[in-house]
């Protein structure tokens, strides 16, 4: 749906792809391409159903036109899937984009409490900020590109429960809010 500024809520948007939406998961986060003016693109996050019980995280881009998503596209797919029922907390799928026009999006480590190792493995993009580009390729600078045993998508790990993410106007640089270790929110810079 779309709100606008008067806080008017349009009737459901039409050509978006299936979501599942068990537990914490469903449609996750939408972001406004920087050029969107005039490309009318959007990059949006969301939980796609994985054969008859799994989920996996994904960012897709698509064109905004009128009340209705064209040329969807899913750019990315977080690795691994999971059981989506046992493991539908801490999805994250927050989404900021750089100055290049490149995204950085949030991915939970999806564990139950207690928290568990995959936020700690280099093989893996839970638990993760991702760096990606518009078409969902690794980010030219991110700083494991080239480093054996770990996915180049990979721009900071060791992160559980993450819940906003934003690029600071003036310095460019990198902001994140995770749930911390008392309940309590987080603020990080990245």
């Amino acid at each position: 749906r779309i709100v606008d500024a008067k806080g008017q809520v349009s009737e459901p948007l039409s050509g978006v792809p299936s979501v599942l939406a068990v537990g914490q998961v469903g449609l996750l986060d939408v972001a406004l391409d920087p050029q969107f003016a005039n490309n009318h693109r959007i990059f949006f996050t969301y939980s796609e159903a994985v054969g008859e019980s799994y989920s996996n995280i994904v960012v897709a881009r698509a064109r905004l036109e009128g009340r209705a998503l064209q040329d969807v596209n899913v750019i990315f797919r977080a690795k691994p899937a999971l059981p989506a029922r046992a493991l539908s907390s801490n999805q994250g799928g927050r989404i900021a984009i750089d100055r290049d026009g490149n995204l950085f999006v949030i991915l939970g480590d999806r564990s139950k409490s207690p928290p568990w190792d995959m936020a700690q493995r280099s093989d893996t993009d839970l638990g993760k900020v991702i760096h990606i580009t518009a078409n969902g390729d690794p980010a030219p600078n991110n700083p494991f590109i080239g480093k054996s045993g770990v996915l180049p998508e990979i721009y900071s790990f060791g992160h559980r429960s993450e819940e906003g993410l934003t690029i600071d106007p003036a310095t460019g640089r990198l902001w994140e809010v995770e749930d911390g270790p008392r309940g309590g929110d987080e603020l990080n810079s990245i």
